[in-house]
């Protein structure tokens, strides 16, 4: 069953797409907000199969997720589908979920670490800013690789107000992801199980497509040991996992 609301309003300057299981009064909420910020809005309720004929006008999607989604296996397998269908497009989507179902979908789905999630309940005034940097094709891309989904989630948290952030938990999605997703910075933690940081970084200093992407080491050691042997590699930087939101945006600002 299907909801499909389209309202085209003169002076739009992007199409969103609203994607929710079953019916809420807050998408409404979120709809009459997008609208007054002069958005087209377009409301998709349970026939996801739409999506893939949605993400050819190459849409913002927001995707509001139940409440427990990751205890539903049918709800997951149809975000599953979801992602399937925007990834194969390069589209871009936002994960309006709560805080407590972040760890446990990024488990079950890791593809769903590569697109921004808004905790909820939601606050329309971060709604708003989230909205306008995803449709500002000027905004940098940074791409966060960690293993820890949690680590990877406060430092999106912390770029997101200045950049277009992206996250991948595990070191051998990062050639596949930036094939379809160039970045301006990846930042790229140093010790991973299966492929770290290191094999990572020689792999993309091999590979002609992405052999000039910047690349910032996170280490969560400090001593002079271990950061010689990090920067042995020659990557743009190192970042302390110990340090400050406020350092980090500092030093991005100089790296990027």
């Amino acid at each position: 069953m299907s909801d499909s609301t389209i309202r085209k309003m003169k002076g739009c300057n992007r199409n969103i797409v609203i994607v929710m299981y079953q019916y809420s009064v807050i998408v409404k909420s979120i709809e009459r907000k997008l609208l007054d910020l002069r958005y087209s809005v377009d409301l998709l309720m349970g026939d996801f199969a739409k999506v893939s004929e949605k993400v050819m006008a190459r849409p913002l999607f927001l995707v509001y997720l139940p409440k427990n989604i990751a205890a539903d296996e049918e709800n997951m397998a149809s975000l599953r589908r979801i992602i399937e269908m925007v990834a194969k497009k390069d589209g871009e989507m936002v994960l309006l979920g709560e805080n407590s179902d972040y760890a446990d979908v990024m488990m079950q789905v890791p593809q769903a670490g590569e697109y921004e999630w808004l905790n909820r309940p939601l606050k329309m005034d971060e709604l708003e800013l989230v909205v306008k940097r995803h449709t500002n094709s000027h905004s940098k891309r940074i791409l966060i690789v960690d293993d820890d989904p949690v680590y990877a989630k406060m430092v999106r948290e912390w770029l997101k107000d200045e950049y277009s952030t992206f996250v991948v938990t595990e070191g051998t999605q990062v050639i596949k992801f930036l094939r379809q997703n160039p970045v301006d910075l990846i930042l790229l933690d140093y010790e991973m199980p299966v492929m770290d940081g290191p094999q990572v970084f020689r792999m993309l200093k091999q590979n002609e497509n992405f052999k000039n992407t910047s690349v910032v080491f996170l280490t969560g050691v400090a001593g002079k040991e271990n950061v010689e042997r990090v920067m042995e590699l020659k990557p743009r930087g190192y970042f302390l996992k110990s340090n400050t939101r406020e350092q980090l945006l500092d030093y991005i600002e100089r790296k990027i």
